[in-house]
This record gives C-alpha cells, sequence and structure tokens, in this order.
C-alpha cells in the first residue's frame, strides 16, 4: 500500500572543513535516497538517484556548499564529522523554503548508521527512535491502513505488545501536531481561530464606524437625494450609488492595507518567527479572497447607509424637514454598543492570555531552573567523573549533574509492570537516566526513601526513583524496595526491572501542555555517562564562570566544539508559541480599540456639532460650563456601560473556555472585568469630553448664530 518509504532522523554534525574550521550543524536529516523522490528539493549537483545511496555521503544546501568550500566545487569533496569520520559530499541541493515542512541544511545517507553503529541498528524491533515518511497508494484508504498499523508490531514484538504505529497525515502535522516529540515545524489552529475572530470583530467595529458616520450625516445628503428623487431617479439606483461609493471607500482601504501589511510584514516576521511574504501576482486564491473581502466588506458596511440615504422623501427633504429619526437613532447607539463591546470584550480576552502566559512562565515546577547551564555529555564516565571534579574546583560552581534528558522535556516512555501486577496490569512510564548528583543539582525533594548514592552505580541491580504519581498511579503506598518490571527502554534493550529506592516529590518533567504523570528516575551504572550535564552556578561573574567550563571542556575533549544554553531560556522555549500569540492578541486588541475610539470620535463630533444651538441657549439661561460637558457626554457614557454589561458575561464564558486548554491554568479575577470596564469608560469619557467642553466653552452669541 506504499509506494514510497523513507528514514528521517534528526541529528547534528560537528563538521571540521578542508581548511581546518570547526562548527556545528544542527539543521540535518539521515534519510534514505527515496527521500529526494518521495518530496519536490530540487538536487543542483550530484545525481538524485544514486546521491544517498553510499554509506558517509552527504547532500548539502548551496548556503552549506557556500560557508563551507567558498566559490570551489563542492561535490566529491570531504568533511571530517564528529572528528570520527568522513564524509563525502555528493549532492548539493537548493536552500529549503522558509514555508517548508522539513528544514535542514545537509542530508545524511541513512546507510550510514549500520557502519557506525552495527548491522542491527534498525532490526531492533523494540526501538522507537526513528520516524517513517511514506508515500501512500492513492488507491489505499488512510483509515484502513492506519487500523491494520495499529496491530502490526505484535507480529514482531509478540502478542503481549501494547506499543501501536499509526500515520499522520503531512499536511495535518504544522498546525494539529500534539505529539511531544515532533521536529517539523509546528504551529498552533487554535491561535489561528483566535487571530481570524479578533481580526472579524476588528474589521466589524470598522465598518460599524462607516456605518454610524454615513448615516449621521445622512441629512448633509438629504438635498442632493431629494433633488435626484424629484428629476426621476429611481431607489434601486441611488442604493446602488451609495454602495458603489461605498465600495470604492472600501477598494482604496484595501490598497492602503495591502501598502501597510507589506511595510509591516518584515516586524510581524519577527514578532511570531515566521517568514510569511505578500505575493498577489503567484498566489491567485489570496488575490481573489482579498477581492472578495473587498465586496463583501463593500456591501456589509454599505447596504444599511444606502438604505437610509434612498429612503427620503422628496417633498419633505425640499421643505427642509428632514431629521436622522428615532429608529435611526436607536441604530446608531445600539452599534456604539455593539462595537464597545467587543473592544471590552477584547480587552478583557488579552489581559488574561497574558495572565495564562505569565502563569505557565512562572508556575512551580518542582525543581529549580536557575542558573543551571547545560553542556553536552561525555562518551566515558572517566572523563565525566574528571570534568565534574575540576568544575567543583571554582567557588562559582555549585553542583554538577548528569543526565540524559532535561527536567522539563523528558519524552521517551516505556510499558512497565510491577512487582504483584496482574496478567493485563500495565502502565507507560516516563524513563530518564540520571546520576546521583542531578537531583540535588536540581534541588528536587526526596519525600519516601533515599536519593542515589555513588555505592548504587556498583550495584548488579538497577536502581529507580519514582515520582509520587508513578507510586500513586500503581497503589503502592510505600514502594521502598519493590520492583518495577519492564521490557525494554532506551539503553538496556533488555528484558528486566529495577529497585525502587525513593520517591521524588512530583515536579513537571513536560510543558504545562501536560498533566504530570508517572516517571522513573535510572542511575546511570558504572560504566555508563550521561548525554548532558546540568551545571549549576552562581549569579557571580558568569561570563568568566562559562569561560573557565570552556577552558576545562577543551582541556578535556580537545576534539570537540563546546556548547552550552541556559535551562531557564531552554525552558522559555517550551511556551514561544503561547508568547507570540500573546504579543499579537495585544496589537490586535489595541487597534481594536483605536478604532472604537476614532468612530465615537467622529460620531461625538457630529453629534455635539448638531446640537450647537442647544448649547448655546443653555449656555445663556446660565448653565455652566461643567454641566453642558455632562448633559453632552452622559448618552455616550451609557451606552459604554451598557456595553460593559453585555461584554463581562460573553468574555467570561469564552476565556473559561479557552483556558480549558490548559491542564494547568490561572484562575479569572473580577478584577479584570472591573479594569476592563473601566478603561473603556475612559477612553470613551476622554474622547468625547475635549469635544463636549469645546463646544460649550464657546460663545453663546456665535452657537445662537451657528443656526
Amino acid at each position: 500500500g506504499f509506494e514510497g518509504i523513507t528514514k528521517v532522523i534528526p541529528n547534528n554534525l560537528s563538521i571540521t572543513t578542508p581548511d581546518n574550521r570547526k562548527f556545528i550543524e544542527n539543521d540535518v536529516f539521515a534519510v534514505d535516497n527515496a527521500f529526494l523522490d518521495m518530496f519536490t528539493f530540487p538536487l543542483l549537483k550530484g545525481d538524485s538517484s544514486t546521491a544517498l545511496i553510499e554509506p558517509f555521503s552527504l547532500v548539502i544546501t548551496e548556503s552549506l556548499a557556500k560557508r563551507i568550500f567558498g566559490g570551489k566545487e563542492p561535490i566529491g569533496q570531504v568533511i571530517r564529522a564528529d572528528n570520527q569520520f568522513d564524509l563525502t559530499i555528493t549532492g548539493v541541493i537548493e536552500d529549503v523554503s522558509d514555508n517548508s515542512h522539513l528544514r535542514f541544511n545537509a542530508l545524511l545517507s541513512v546507510s550510514t548508521y549500520p557502519s557506525l553503529y552495527g548491522k542491527d541498528v534498525f532490526t531492533r524491533w523494540r526501538d522507537n527512535w526513528v520516524p517513517l515518511y511514506v508515500l501512500l497508494d492513492p488507491k489505499q484508504s488512510f483509515l484502513e491502513t492506519n487500523k491494520k498499523l495499529l496491530t502490526f508490531l505484535k507480529k514482531y514484538q509478540g502478542e503481549t505488545s501494547r506499543n501501536e504505529l499509526y500515520l499522520r497525515p503531512l499536511n495535518r502535522i504544522h498546525l494539529y501536531a500534539d505529539v511531544n516529540w515532533e521536529f517539523a515545524v509546528v504551529g498552533s489552529i487554535n491561535n489561528i481561530y483566535i487571530f481570524t475572530a479578533i481580526s472579524i470583530f476588528v474589521l466589524i467595529i470598522a465598518c460599524i464606524n462607516f456605518m454610524n458616520l454615513a448615516t449621521a450625516r445622512s441629512a448633509d445628503r438629504a438635498r442632493e437625494v431629494g433633488m435626484r428623487k424629484v428629476v426621476g431617479a429611481h431607489r434601486s439606483s441611488l442604493i446602488r450609488q451609495f454602495l458603489g461609493e461605498s465600495f470604492l471607500t472600501v477598494l482604496f482601504a484595501m490598497v492602503l492595507a495591502i501598502l501597510l501589511a507589506i511595510l509591516l510584514l518584515p516586524e510581524f516576521n519577527q514578532i511570531v518567527s515566521r517568514q510569511l511574504s505578500i505575493n498577489l501576482l503567484n498566489n491567485w486564491p489570496f488575490t481573489l479572497g482579498l477581492l472578495f473581502l473587498t465586496a463583501f466588506v463593500g456591501i456589509f458596511a454599505g447596504f444599511y447607509p444606502a438604505a437610509i440615504l434612498s429612503s427620503f422623501r422628496p417633498v419633505q427633504v425640499l421643505k427642509g424637514k428632514v431629521s436622522s429619526g428615532a429608529r435611526n437613532i436607536l441604530m446608531r447607539k445600539i452599534l456604539v454598543v455593539f462595537q464597545f463591546s467587543i473592544s471590552i470584550g477584547m480587552i478583557i480576552g488579552t489581559t488574561i492570555i497574558l495572565q495564562q502566559n505569565n502563569f505557565l512562565l512562572n508556575t512551580d515546577l518542582g525543581y529549580n531552573t536557575e542558573q543551571i547551564l547545560i553542556v553536552p555529555g561525555s562518551e566515558s564516565p572517566e572523563k565525566a567523573e574528571s570534568f565534574r571534579t575540576e568544575l567543583l574546583k571554582n567557588p562559582n560552581i555549585q553542583e554538577v549533574g548528569m543526565n540524559d534528558y532535561m527536567p522539563h522535556s523528558s519524552s521517551n516512555w516505556c510499558t512497565v509492570a510491577w512487582e504483584g501486577a496482574g496478567p493485563e496490569e500495565y502502565m507507560k512510564m516516563n524513563v530518564n537516566y540520571i546520576d546521583e548528583h542531578f537531583i540535588p543539582t536540581y534541588q528536587m525533594s526526596v519525600v519516601k526513601g533515599r536519593p542515589f548514592t555513588s555505592s548504587m552505580r556498583s550495584w548488579e541491580d538497577n536502581a529507580v526513583i519514582l515520582n509520587e504519581t508513578a507510586a500513586r498511579q500503581i497503589g503502592w503506598d510505600n514502594p521502598i524496595g519493590k520492583r518495577i518490571v519492564y521490557n525494554v527502554d532506551y539503553r538496556s534493550r533488555a528484558v528486566g526491572g529495577a529497585t525502587v529506592v525513593g520517591v521524588v516529590k512530583d515536579f513537571h518533567f513536560l510543558s504545562l501542555h501536560h498533566t504530570i504523570g508517572p516517571i522513573m528516575m535510572r542511575l546511570l551504572s558504572k560504566n555508563v555517562s550521561g548525554q548532558n550535564y546540568s551545571v549549576k552556578i552562581s549569579t557571580q561573574n558568569i561570563p568568566r564562570t562559562i569561560a573557565f567550563i570552556k577552558n576545562e571542556f577543551s582541556k578535556l575533549y580537545p576534539d570537540r566544539i563546546f556548547s552550552h544554553r541556559f535551562l531557564d531560556e531552554d525552558f522559555q522555549q517550551l511556551y514561544l508559541e503561547e508568547k507570540k500569540a500573546g504579543r499579537v492578541i495585544l496589537y490586535l486588541a489595541i487597534l481594536a480599540i483605536l478604532i472604537a475610539s476614532m468612530g465615537i470620535m467622529g460620531l461625538s463630533s457630529y453629534t455635539i456639532q448638531q446640537r450647537t444651538k442647544e448649547v448655546g441657549i443653555r449656555r445663556v439661561v446660565g448653565a455652566s460650563v461643567t454641566n453642558i460637558t455632562i448633559h453632552l457626554t452622559k448618552d455616550f457614557l451609557k451606552m459604554v456601560l451598557l456595553a460593559n454589561i453585555l461584554a463581562w458575561p460573553a468574555g467570561y464564558f469564552a476565556m473559561q473556555e479557552w483556558l480549558k486548554n490548559f491542564p494547568y491554568r490561572t484562575g479569572i479575577s473580577w478584577l479584570v472585568f472591573v479594569l476592563a470596564g473601566l478603561g473603556a469608560v475612559l477612553i470613551a469619557f476622554g474622547t468625547v469630553v475635549y469635544q463636549a467642553v469645546h463646544a460649550a466653552r464657546a460663545n453663546p452669541v456665535e452657537s445662537l448664530r451657528y443656526e
């Protein structure tokens, strides 16, 4: 049922160039030769049918070729990788587009792996580290194929296997990926929904402004409408005229919007960490969409004003008996209330989204992330211990531990049973290998039993520490000394088990998008070292401390490139999408509020202008500037207060639903609603009061002469 299959294994290479320059290339995929047939990445040099067949073959992008070889011919050149083996350049591929599903700078022939790690590297049926991309036969049903794959592993792992395989359509990964380990560029469909909804609301607010101002000024065009009807114009022709004017206004606005979007797009790309572009000529669905939007908005915003303007009766108009009418005034008030309800709702939503983002970044994780430096680990336990000893001679280095997975991103799982479990009792449990210094480095709390010690690394049996959730789900009140049984994990690859020596307080070993599950931390044996050093440093002389670590690393590993990162920065990457979405939503909310304020400013300006004679009379009979200002602004403030009443429950239920996406979430405080409402009132008051004061302070003689 498959027309093509290729392994796609993410990797990184420490590269030594022919002129002895060294650097680390992280964007590397190990793939089969079928990769170039299945995907449309054009090969500029080399033979696509053979480039990735032989072991130790490397295809590189144009930009990487220039970086390594300058202007020299790259095909046939040899580079050193990881200071262990040579790679031959067999092809040059076009630079990968920024909107590609997979982004890479080099493709390594996957046949290199058996040469490096043994012939059985891809035939161990209990391993789960090799992602496959398959090209499904168009005649095959995706759902039926997926059903067959679910139990496929039983054939090779035995009938007791509880592991499953499944397919995921490539076009569903970018916005719908919900797995822990996904190396393709992913986003969030929920964010798309939020952005779309807010954009629609902003557009509605702008349309309401157009309707309000057009109908408010209807009296100014009444004489024109009356004259046109007298000379024979039909109402339908007048509606077409006003809709045409609306369409031209929207068309002009669309042109300005496209120009603004082009100018602001680089800054927006920085905010969302994407490389978006606007190409009207080559992306005709997008261009047609803009034209449709222009027509729709033109009709939507213009139809109500067109209907009002075309309804005037010539006799009344020519006699000067034209007013906005109670129904039209009521409609304008309804529209103002509606647009401010949207604005208040957006203020509430934005505030809660930012609070949730802050909550994610500041929740107690069950361990300390501050001032911990991550350095790639050692290939031998002897070097690891030597490196740790040398580092601790520096008074600014407080502790050094070793681990495979980071405490916030431990994503390896295995199926386990336990002492006393029935035949069908099992659970999927996370597993991470650590040394005896890991728990003190991260200041985790051992609540039962004891932490690991160096002597345990020499035990014949394996030692593990469970978290509270694992002990609770198994049903052990006192798990110390009891056995965990499992078939295989990513290091041992053998049937076995381990003895529980302690229980650690629950900690978040995945992001806060996931509830805390069961995890066991296995102690590294005496002949094994971890994949990473976790180095806890003080806040004093950080650059000097890092320089010291680099110097000691270079002494012990002269052939390796030193790299490091701070754990708290790594941790924040887990919530990068939320942070980016929060910034975009904040800017959209500000834009909505500005548009609503502009609308109420225009409407209040025109309304106050229409009441100039009334203001003059009030001044003559002794009304103060304050009284007149209050009189002119109170109607607008009433509308904004009503908008609050409508916006609060809608905002509350909408944000309650949004927060359900997070297992760990902030609460919704009544203070958010009060401050959002107060903010809207102040914005409306500040917008209207200046014009009201200006009208109230005008000379009454001039006001009475106005009409």
